[in-house]
């Protein structure tokens, strides 16, 4: 081998170890952003995960199962800000357990689609001022994008699988916490995705798993390669 084509070869092999470090740092950082904004995920600090989406992005958005979805820098800000209302922080208690990371990041290193399952427990306070304790188990379906260097939440997904009460279980108590309604300041159209586990529900794979893309492409992943079965019978 010739100086020439050695020096090539050392090159490209340069490249592909920086290509290979950076992908490993960017995946530690998305990461890292999901992880803060699972551990701030309670009334009193969910304002804080502010600094953790893309606001510089006109289409920066979150959504949480049947609420809506919120669109655009102020009304994410909205959303985190009434999460945050004063009248949530007593008796009120948030845990989440961030599993299963499939983190896809673009070719070109813009941007990446992530998929996880959040199992968690939950106590929330009534009218009343009684607590009452919670099953939450979710799965989260987010896109991020890198700005000034730094991934960002560009947007947020949290699709409901369970929430009940946690003497009744998900079989009979699958209704008073997972459908909540459209919120206001959503967009009108409805909510990407809400298919909590009830007695008639069939369990999908959605979100699906992200799979290697070159650059951006949409957000049409999340419902891609679905299986297609015939339908569940009746037991």
């Amino acid at each position: 081998m010739e100086i020439k084509e050695l020096e090539k070869a050392i090159e490209e092999k340069i490249q592909k170890i920086d290509n290979s470090v950076g992908r490993y740092e960017d995946r530690h950082e998305i990461e890292m952003v999901m992880a803060q904004y699972v551990m701030r995920d309670n009334p009193r600090n969910m304002v804080r995960n502010l600094e953790l989406f893309a606001v510089s992005q006109p289409d920066v958005s979150i959504e949480w199962g049947d609420m809506g979805r919120f669109v655009g820098p102020e009304k994410v800000e909205q959303f985190l800000k009434e999460q945050a209302s004063i009248k949530f922080y007593q008796g009120t208690y948030r845990m989440h357990w961030l599993a299963t990371p499939i983190i896809e990041i673009a070719k070109d290193r813009r941007t990446a689609k992530t998929a996880w399952i959040c199992p968690g427990a939950e106590s929330v306070v009534d009218s009343k001022a009684e607590a009452h304790a919670l099953w939450n188990f979710v799965r989260f379906a987010n896109d991020f994008i890198k700005e000034d260097g730094k991934w960002k939440i560009w947007h947020l997904r949290m699709f409901v699988d369970v929430r009940c009460d946690y003497d009744e279980g998900w079989c009979k108590d699958y209704v008073r916490y997972v459908f909540l309604g459209k919120q206001p300041g959503s967009t009108e159209e409805d909510p990407t995705w809400h298919n909590p586990c009830t007695p008639s529900f069939i369990q999908e794979d959605i979100p699906s798993c992200p799979q290697p893309y070159e650059t951006w492409d949409g957000e049409d992943w999340i419902f891609a390669n679905q299986p297609q079965y015939a339908p569940a019978k009746k037991l």
